[in-house]
């Protein structure tokens, strides 16, 4: 399944890593462009804890 999320903050990630380990692809938009900042340089997602992993994610937002 494609799953779409608005709000690349705390929650709006959490949830991006626990679609992604579920197997889902997952885009994720950032309206205000900070979201990028959350991530690797590579766009590698990394969660620890409950959920842990890497994954690739798409994170579209304004130049």
């Amino acid at each position: 399944m494609q799953i779409s999320i608005f709000g690349a903050g705390a929650v709006g990630l959490g949830l991006a890593a626990y679609w992604m380990e579920m197997g889902h692809k997952v885009s994720v938009v950032s309206l205000s462009g900070k979201g990028r900042n959350r991530l690797s340089p590579d766009a590698i997602l990394t969660s620890t804890g409950r959920v842990a992993g890497k994954w690739p994610i798409a994170l579209a937002a304004p130049n």
